[in-house]
Parts: structure tokens; sequence; C-alpha cells
């Protein structure tokens, strides 16, 4: 016995019992051609619009972010610079013009509904929300437009 416990030596020795086994962690594939297959094509939908003008914006705001970056790291030799982009952000001047509700272009949703015969677009299945979201938009926060 060790000290005051009542467990046997040749018991403290053994191995602890595994409740559960040991958790993989799963590892996702990148599917690259995929996405520059999607990138590359335009999207016109209610929630997502993509283009050649959207594309053009987008690979100006990283050329610009890359020369700012660039100049930083120059610009302070001896400090290690890293690159933060969770503030980088990407400003679609093409799209500024496009009324937004939440996630949804309203042009879009309009044009859908439009269309739409058997009464499954976002509007008609999601009336009521749809509603309430626009006059919160428009009537109390106008200054968020």
């Amino acid at each position: 016995m060790i000290g005051t416990s009542c467990v046997p030596e040749d018991k403290l020795q053994q191995r602890p019992i595994v409740l559960r086994k040991r958790r993989k962690r799963v590892q996702t594939e990148a599917n690259w051609s995929m996405f520059y297959y999607h990138f590359n094509q335009d999207h016109i939908k209610p929630d997502l619009i993509w283009n050649y003008r959207t594309r053009e914006e987008l690979k100006d705001a990283l050329e610009k972010e890359m020369r700012d970056f660039s100049s930083c790291r120059d610009l302070s030799r001896s400090i290690t610079i890293s690159w933060n982009h969770t503030e980088f952000e990407v400003h679609y001047n093409t799209l500024a013009e496009e009324i937004k509700i939440g996630d949804y272009y309203l042009r879009l949703l309009l044009e859908e509904d439009e269309k739409d015969t058997s009464g499954n677009s976002y509007i008609k299945k999601n009336r009521m929300n749809f509603l309430m979201t626009f006059i919160t938009v428009f009537f109390y926060l106008p200054n968020h437009l």
C-alpha cells in the first residue's frame, strides 16, 4: 500500500482505461478545379451577383493589397510583418446601386418571383419574413441603406 490509499500498488502501475477512442481529424479536400470553374462563371441569383466586373474588382483589390503589403514590408525591413486577412475587404462598386435586403438583391428576387409559376420562389415561400424584413429595412433603418 502507498500512503493512506486503499488501492494496491500494482493497480496504480496499470494504464488507465480508455473510455472512448481518440477523435480523428476529418481531412477536407480542396476541390480547386471546381472552385476555379465556378469562379470564372457568371452567376446571377437573388443572393449572388458574380460576373466579369465583380471579378475585376476583386482582382484590383487583391493587387492593391499586395502592393500595399510589399511597400510596408520594404519600409520595415527589420520588423517581420504579416498580412491580416480579416481586415481585407472588397468594395464592389458595380453592386452599389443594387438594393439589398438581408442577403438578397431585391431586383433579382422580384424577377425570380415574376418568372416563377410554381409558387416556389423565395418571396412566395417566405412572404411574411420577406415583408417584415422589407418593412424593417425601409422604415426603421433608413440610414443603413
